[in-house]
């Protein structure tokens, strides 16, 4: 009889498309804008976050909220922005509600996305996913068509980014709470998910992977200390689709309270660390 390998709850977790795309967005375009690659990168049938998507446009909101073309694809719309004399690009997750873990939805509210600064002016890209027309999503591989849509903003969109090292500790110490819950209550699967998510967290040394998407935040592009910060982060947020943390029931109301709570700040803090840590890029 063979080995059967138990598979953790870890190596299932995955980000809503939506937030990948945003991160994927704002880590080619820093790469770009700062010169450490020489052309833009087109990520649209390349890059993991895109893969359910079949056609890409970058749009600006005229009169009536109605968007206008500026580019189709990642590449034409890098250069467009560069042209328009954008050195940054800034991600803002921090209002990403726990309700938007496992769901994708047109533009967000409360407002987040991806903000530049630039002749036009501050500017929030947000996202706008729509099924293509004629046919079942759940038969195609690609259904999505997905327009970043800017519109006016102010830099006051730019909060809740932290150091890398405050807000891993924050991550941390959110993670650990959840455990003791997850020990005393969760699967098999679930308690080895923490062993191992805690294992990442106190050895420096090791390399955490987020199997989803492998190519989400590439550590060409950040500091080791952030990209460790990311990867560790997107797990943390991917498992409350992969756990069912979102849906979890407690017939004890006050362990019900605490256990909420606790979801509650791994969701908040690994937000919080994805946005500062692909920030930490921009600078």
């Amino acid at each position: 009889m063979g080995i059967v390998e138990t598979v953790s709850t870890v190596q299932m977790a995955t980000l809503n498309p939506v937030v990948t795309q945003a991160i994927a967005l704002v880590t080619h375009a820093n790469a770009f804008l700062h010169g450490r690659v020489a052309e833009p990168t087109e990520l649209l049938g390349e890059h993991s976050a895109f893969r359910t998507t079949f056609e890409l446009t970058f749009d600006r909101l005229g009169p009536g909220e109605r968007p206008y073309p500026l580019a189709d694809g990642t590449a034409p719309w890098l250069r467009r922005i560069q042209k328009e004399e954008v050195p940054r690009m800034h991600l803002v997750l921090v209002p990403l509600p726990l309700e938007r873990a496992t769901r994708v939805a047109g533009l967000p509210e409360p407002r987040w996305g991806l903000v530049t600064e630039g002749d036009v002016g501050t500017e929030l890209w947000a996202p706008n996913w729509t099924i293509r027309i004629g046919i079942n999503a759940k038969e195609v591989a690609a259904p999505w068509k997905v327009s970043w849509q800017a519109e006016k903003s102010t830099r006051g969109v730019l909060k809740g980014n932290l150091e890398v090292a405050e807000a891993e500790e924050k991550l941390g110490s959110a993670l650990k709470t959840m455990a003791s819950f997850v020990r005393a209550m969760g699967s098999d699967r679930e308690k080895l998910t923490f062993e191992e998510l805690l294992l990442w967290m106190s050895d420096p040394k090791l390399d955490p992977q987020f199997r989803a998407h492998p190519d989400l935040l590439e550590n060409r592009h950040y500091s080791r200390p952030a990209w460790r910060l990311g990867v560790l982060s997107s797990v943390a947020a991917g498992l409350f689709t992969a756990a069912g943390w979102k849906d979890r029931r407690i017939e004890n109301e006050q362990v019900q309270e605490a256990f909420d709570f606790a979801r509650a700040e791994v969701w908040e803090t690994a937000i919080v660390g994805l946005q500062s840590a692909v920030n930490s890029a921009a600078t």
